[in-house]
């Protein structure tokens, strides 16, 4: 990682450390100090709340920030129990990394199914092989505590009802179900957002509906002028291939803007495919074996709930060679 940003902090003329937007500069202020172009890559830092009383007390948590200050290396009191609440992989690695601290019981707690759960199954799988509990189709509704500090959760049990936005099935509480679970710890990981306090009111015009920089997808160009912006500020939690993308897009319009060009987006390649391969009929490759993903070799799970070495111990030669035997791109696609 260090190479990464020294190949990028060698390309600047300046680089400013411990300096933060909307606390020592704002957009406004970049321009009248002769700045042409800005480029906002927030990310999108801010933890979501659960919207529990209580929220603030001692012994709630929440996902991204229990993570920063172990990586840190700050001094963390979880306790016996743990619950988490959230289906993401913040919620996975919390979860891990609280059991590798010492905690003895470790639920993770999601309000849909497993199937619609956003973590990669092969963590998920990780995690139960690791002894954490996963307790679906509940949510907390109550946060109870003992001389200031978590002591337990009231909770609910729901059922999948009809589609929301996003397409899956709305989960909604069954009346009378409700139950409690003891807890030292909650850790809140249902969620990411941009915190908004980066951007002074009068900036704030630059949010979309849903909260974030609201931009021209193909030129990432926000609604100020010579304002560009890219990544989890403007799409939501995503991964960091994207985010690297947006920013390549946002470099060739910058490039367009300061050379008093058009910003038009590249013109896009020719691609001729034949759809997911749900959809492509099955007759087309009833006589090509189905080969599975060869499994990676991990570390015992008691060796493992101990530790923080990596538990994965990598492919043998022979196992690597067969993986990348197998057919990757199944929707039969090419470019031109």
């Amino acid at each position: 990682l260090d190479k990464e940003i020294a190949s990028i902090t060698r390309l600047c003329q300046q680089v400013n450390h411990n300096t933060s937007l909307g606390r020592d500069f704002t957009i406004e202020s970049l321009k009248s100090e002769g700045y042409d172009a800005i480029f906002l890559g927030l990310g999108a830092q801010a933890s979501q709340k659960l919207g529990l009383d209580g929220e603030n007390m001692d012994g709630v948590l929440s996902g991204t920030g229990f993570l920063k200050d172990f990586t840190l290396g700050k001094e963390i009191y979880i306790g016996r129990r743990v619950i988490v609440s959230g289906g993401g992989n913040t919620a996975i690695d919390s979860a891990r990394t609280a059991l590798r601290l010492g905690a003895e019981e470790v639920t993770i707690m999601y309000r849909r199914s497993r199937d619609q759960m956003p973590a990669s199954p092969e963590e998920v799988e990780q995690a139960e092989q690791e002894g954490i509990r996963l307790e679906f189709l509940a949510t907390p509704v109550k946060i109870n505590s003992r001389d200031g500090h978590v002591s337990n959760l009231e909770c609910i049990r729901m059922a999948l009802g009809e589609p929301d936005a996003s397409g899956r099935r709305r989960p909604e509480p069954i009346t009378g179900s409700e139950f409690t679970m003891e807890a030292d710890t909650l850790i809140a990981a249902v969620g990411q957002t941009l915190d908004r306090s980066s951007l002074v009111k009068n900036e704030q015009s630059i949010l979309s509906q849903r909260s974030y920089i609201n931009i021209n997808a193909d030129t990432q160009e926000t609604p100020y002028e010579g304002v560009f912006a890219g990544g989890d500020c403007t799409s939501g939690p995503a991964t960091v291939v994207q985010a690297i993308a947006a920013g390549r897009r946002a470099a060739v319009s910058i490039n367009q803007y300061l050379n008093h060009q058009p910003v038009i987006p590249p013109m896009k390649q020719f691609n001729c495919s034949k759809g997911e391969p749900d959809d492509i009929d099955t007759a087309e490759y009833e006589n090509t074996a189905r080969i599975p993903r060869t499994k990676m070799p991990t570390m015992g799970t008691e060796v493992r709930r101990k530790s923080f070495r990596e538990i994965e111990s990598g492919f043998t030669r022979e196992m690597a060679a067969a993986e990348a035997e197998r057919c990757l791109a199944c929707g039969c696609q090419d470019v031109q």
